[in-house]
C-alpha cells in the first residue's frame, strides 16, 4: 500500500469534513422567517391594518417596504430598516413597549437570512393562516345612465 498517497487523501478528507462543519444552513423564508414575523409583527402590519403603510403578510409585500422606505436591504443587515428598528437602532422602536419582542438568537436568525440574501419561498407565498375575504366599498353615487 502507497501511504504517500493514502495520508494526503485523508488529509484532505478532514480538512472538507471540517469546513463543512462550520457552515451554518442558511434560514428559509417559509421556516423560520415568516413565522417570526408573523409573531412579532404581523399584528399591526398586516393588509388589513398596514401600519406605516407596511405589511408583512406575503414575501412580496415585506419586498416592497412602506412609507418609510425598503425594509430589508439583501446581504446588508446592519443597514436594513427591519433590523434597526427592532435593535433600537433607529426610530420608533419596534415592537412597540410593552408587546413581546424578538429574542437575541431571532434576531441573529433575521440577521443572517437578510445577510444570505434574504431570498423568498422558492416563487411562493408562505401560507396564510386566515382566509381573507376582499372588503368592497359601499357604492353611494350610481349614475342613472348605467341603471337604466
Amino acid at each position: 500500500m502507497n501511504t504517500k498517497r493514502i495520508f494526503p487523501a485523508i488529509l484532505l478528507l478532514f480538512s472538507v469534513t471540517a469546513i463543512g462543519l462550520g457552515d451554518e444552513p442558511v434560514p428559509g423564508y417559509n421556516e423560520h422567517v415568516a413565522p417570526l414575523l408573523t409573531k412579532y409583527c404581523a399584528g399591526c402590519h398586516n393588509a388589513d391594518d398596514r401600519e406605516g403603510d407596511f405589511s408583512l403578510e406575503t414575501y412580496a409585500e415585506l419586498q416592497k417596504g412602506g412609507e418609510s422606505g425598503v425594509a430589508i436591504l439583501p446581504g446588508d443587515a446592519a443597514s436594513s430598516r427591519l433590523i434597526r428598528l427592532l435593535t433600537g437602532a433607529a426610530e420608533p422602536k419596534m415592537p412597540p413597549e410593552g408587546e413581546p419582542a424578538p429574542t437575541a438568537a431571532e434576531l441573529s436568525l433575521l440577521k443572517a437570512w437578510i445577510e444570505a440574501g434574504a431570498k423568498g419561498p422558492d416563487g411562493a407565498e408562505p401560507d396564510r393562516t386566515l382566509l381573507r375575504t376582499p372588503q368592497l366599498p359601499a357604492v353611494t353615487n350610481v349614475d342613472p345612465a348605467i341603471t337604466g
